[in-house]
């Protein structure tokens, strides 16, 4: 009973608690605490008499139990578009009541939300078990950006990092191409560390539309090296330009797609091997593998800006001796329009050369995150904001657990008097005043009778 007068008391704070307030009065003077379906279906053709005018403070404590509903509505609702999105029964309940638990695991997120973000990831995932399986790392993943990246929005983001992922082949374990729940929390991690590191710059759809210009070549890096590579590209050009230029770049460096001109400069500062580059008939042009001086570093070490610094950087120098240049920024500049055939590639290259230090500040501030799980947990330890979320989701997921049982009463109440007014505004359409004026009567005793 005092569990009942604590919770009562708590509901007293909201403005829309009446209603629960007063089920919670029926337990606390003894009596029985759960509505029958007789109670709910009266308590619901009062609100509706309410809604005609009889507003009192009875019609309030019927407002409170309609949100009841209402909030209970929401999960309903999205058990709704499972179903028609045509999972079977078995995996619905079976995400109801996974989504449940996990409210009691992450705190901050709602019975509703938990069942739609199951639903979205098995759009991505294998199955709904394999959902699942990740939901608890996804939503803790929604909840630090929506605290580290203010305005965001939690829902949105975290299915365009889902994408993300799924195109960086972030969800597959290498060895054995399966779904796994160990490289998707690393992954996942590591992107959200970004994000954070870079102080916001960086959002889950700008990754996103990194990866879908990136293409292939986001994958061949292991999740570090990806980032300590792409990181302060993607904030000095956005997703869209880095994710571009690095598919430009791998595709001359690697993929042998270099002009004449461009592979001629490149000869020329020792960096293409000119056995294995070839004109060919119409002026294009093929290189063999191996044609880039040390290009293993760019395939198993650690990726393009390590290439640079090691390689293209002591050969640049070399040449502007040779040349007889001063090597500034004028002459570097100059040096990567003729080695290079697209803007973008020059850009991040050039970028890579010249603000190599702002690379270095953010490779360290990337290597100090933390997991998802202890990024969380330090959240939820030292954050006021999100434990004030996770104080209003615990009240919405108690206000679904206390409405959801009414919900289905609620529905054939609700279907009963739509129907009745449709046949009364039918009923009433040609009739007479005195007719009209018997109606009008009519319903406002019941109002007074009901309230």
């Amino acid at each position: 009973m005092i569990d009942a007068f604590r919770v009562g008391v708590l509901l007293t704070m909201r403005s829309n608690a009446h209603g629960v307030l007063n089920i919670i009065t029926r337990e606390v003077g003894g009596l029985n605490r759960q509505l029958t379906a007789a109670e709910a279906a009266m308590m619901r053709v009062r609100v509706a008499v309410v809604g005609l005018g009889a507003m009192t403070l009875g019609g309030a404590m019927l407002d409170g139990l309609k949100n009841l509903v209402e909030h209970a509505a929401k999960l309903n609702d999205e058990l709704t578009k499972m179903r028609g999105a045509g999972y079977s029964e078995a995996d619905v309940q079976s995400t109801r009541e996974n989504a449940f638990r996990t409210t009691q695991m992450v705190p901050g997120t709602t019975w509703a939300g938990n069942v739609k973000g199951t639903r979205e990831l098995s759009a991505i995932m294998a199955s709904v078990d394999e959902a699942q399986k990740f939901l608890p790392e996804f939503q803790k993943a929604g909840l630090l950006l929506s605290q580290y990246l203010q305005g965001m929005d939690a829902d949105e983001s975290k299915m365009s990092l889902a994408r993300m992922l799924e195109l960086r082949g972030g969800l597959t374990n290498p060895k054995t191409g399966k779904i796994d729940p160990a490289t998707f929390k690393q992954e996942l991690g590591d992107a959200v560390g970004v994000m954070i590191a870079s102080g916001g710059f960086l959002t889950p759809d700008m990754l996103l539309s990194m990866m879908q210009t990136a293409g292939p070549a986001a994958r061949m890096m292991d999740p570090d090296t990806f980032w300590n590579n792409m990181m302060t590209a993607g904030i000095d050009m956005k997703g869209y330009r880095a994710g571009t230029a690095l598919t430009a770049t791998m595709r001359a460096l690697l993929g042998g797609i270099i002009p004449q001109r461009q592979g001629q400069q490149l000869i020329e500062m020792g960096i293409l091997d000119p056995a294995k580059f070839h004109v060919l008939r119409g002026g294009s042009t093929r290189t063999d593998p191996g044609a880039i001086a040390n290009e293993q570093e760019i395939t198993h070490g650690k990726g393009l800006l390590e290439w640079v610094h090691n390689t293209f950087v002591p050969k640049m120098e070399r040449y502007f001796v040779n040349k007889n240049m001063k090597g500034d920024s004028a002459d570097i500049q100059a040096v990567l329009y003729r080695a290079f055939p697209t803007e973008t590639m020059r850009r991040m290259i050039g970028t890579m050369i010249q603000n190599y230090a702002q690379y270095e500040r953010d490779i360290g501030l990337y290597r100090q995150k933390r997991d998802i799980d202890s990024s969380y947990q330090n959240m939820m330890d030292t954050n006021w904001s999100i434990n004030i979320v996770a104080f209003q989701s615990a009240w919405t997921n108690l206000l679904t657990a206390l409405g959801d049982p009414a919900v289905s009463p609620a529905l054939g109440i609700l279907k009963a008097l739509t129907d009745g007014l449709n046949w009364l505004t039918a009923a009433i359409k040609n009739s007479d005043p005195t007719t009209v004026k018997l109606v009008i009567e009519g319903i406002a005793a019941f109002a007074a009778l009901c309230v």
